[in-house]
């Protein structure tokens, strides 16, 4: 077993014991998750052009509070949107060189803290609200994924979008979107 995929692996089985057990620990969870996201993107991102790792750091830590944020549903604390903001665009006055930072990689950060600190405080403002919408939203995940694969591992044949993902079929899309449905 590889090591992402036995992290991956215990990551469940820890979500899954906090989720039942520990609002806190459930929280703090949700919290390093959203920081596990926002760490791949910027490995994606980074194959084009490095982050300075100041604005990295910053980021990972707006990502967790944005997710762990107790407000009532649906509402930004905007002390966090207007530090966030200033984080990412003040160092595009001082760094002066836009081969290393640019706007759209200021940009790119804004968008990907608030995107992602927003899903991860939803998935806790279910859990709040009521357990079964947070199982019923992993359940319809596994499915649509789960049946997307076997439908485009065994009967797919044209190709969804070969530049994005070789490996995406529209037969798998269709089986993975009609299952995902019915469950």
């Amino acid at each position: 077993m590889s090591k992402k995929l036995f992290f991956m692996f215990f990551l469940s089985i820890l979500a899954i014991t906090f989720f039942y057990l520990n609002s806190f620990c459930f929280t703090i969870l949700i919290g390093f998750l959203s920081i596990s996201v926002i760490y791949e993107l910027f490995k994606v991102k980074e194959k084009k052009r490095k982050l300075p790792v100041l604005i990295k750091l910053v980021s990972y830590i707006l990502v967790f509070l944005f997710s762990i944020n107790s407000l009532n549903y649906y509402l930004i604390d905007y002390r966090l949107l207007i530090l966030l903001i200033f984080s990412s665009l003040i160092p595009l006055i001082l760094m002066d060189d836009k081969d290393k930072y640019n706007l759209n990689d200021a940009l790119n950060v804004i968008g990907l803290v608030i995107i992602i600190g927003l899903a991860f405080n939803l998935i806790l403002q279910f859990r709040n609200m009521n357990k079964d919408y947070v199982i019923y939203l992993v359940l319809i995940t596994f499915f649509t994924d789960l049946f997307a694969y076997f439908f485009g591992t065994y009967i797919g044949k044209r190709k969804l979008c070969y530049k994005i993902s070789p490996n995406k079929t529209i037969e798998g899309f269709i089986g993975g979107l009609i299952m995902g449905t019915i469950v």
